[in-house]
């Protein structure tokens, strides 16, 4: 099953109704982390497989194809979603724990195939490291695009991190100018978002800049 929208047009909500629609979800994600905290937290039994990307990478296409296969399930940036509490969770690990077991586990659960896979540019962004320390077993697919054709690709869709509303919304909050810390297990490395960075994945696991692209 494949749950994105490639192929027919949609309608893109207006911006009040799209506000009020994720603070309707932001609201009832915390209800359902609340209700769940009362219970017992249970990992699902099954293969699961998520994407780390800048977004803009052909994630949506990757869905698709996982989609021919009959043994996976394969969802696009499916609810319960990953950018609802996305900035949160990334000043509060705990609260990534406790979205990942009361609202994105028990939907994983419910899934009646042996492997899920979810494609976005959202798992990296807040909800890598609570997944590790889940002890879950899951996958990792890495998509690159060519620098330039991303970048372009996001400026079609007015997408600019802290400069447009849909680029603030699915970008990492800005703690200094032009870039980012991200910190696992003692270490950090600083990513640097600008047209024209090429990166290098050390074996940490974390992209480092190797300075502008020739």
């Amino acid at each position: 099953m494949w749950t994105g929208n490639a192929g027919r047009r949609r309608r893109l909500p207006s911006p009040s109704n799209a506000v009020k629609s994720h603070r309707a979800r932001r609201l009832a994600y915390r209800i359902r982390i609340a209700a769940g905290r009362l219970g017992r937290a249970l990992l699902p039994d099954r293969q699961m497989v998520f994407t780390v990307t800048s977004g803009r990478s052909g994630s949506g296409f990757l869905a698709h194809l996982f989609s021919a296969v009959d043994s996976v399930y394969s969802a696009h940036e499916p609810s319960p979603r990953f950018d609802t509490l996305m900035h949160d969770v990334q000043n509060n690990k705990i609260l990534a724990s406790n979205f990942l077991y009361h609202c994105k586990f028990p939907y994983i659960d419910n899934v009646n195939l042996p492997v899920y896979v979810e494609t976005s540019h959202l798992f990296g962004k807040g909800y890598f490291e609570a997944m590790l320390e889940t002890g879950a077993r899951f996958g990792l697919i890495g998509l690159r695009r060519n620098l330039r054709a991303t970048a372009l690709s996001f400026h079609r869709i007015g997408s600019i991190p802290d400069r447009s509303k849909i680029g603030s919304g699915s970008a990492f909050r800005r703690r200094k100018p032009n870039s980012y810390t991200c910190r696992h297990r003692g270490d950090s490395a600083t990513i640097k978002f600008a047209i024209g960075i090429s990166w290098r994945w050390p074996s940490d696991g974390f992209p480092t800049s190797r300075g502008p692209a020739g």
